[in-house]
């Protein structure tokens, strides 16, 4: 358990780059379908 908590510390920026990166690419093509409409 305690390994688990020091992996995802040591990591956090890179999850939380990815996740930012995967909601703005998602949000990007949600616009692109709008805009398409």
């Amino acid at each position: 358990m305690l390994y688990l908590v020091s992996f995802f510390y040591q990591y956090s920026d890179v999850i939380y780059f990815c996740c930012i990166s995967f909601t703005l690419l998602s949000w990007q093509e949600d616009s692109e379908e709008i805009i398409l409409q």
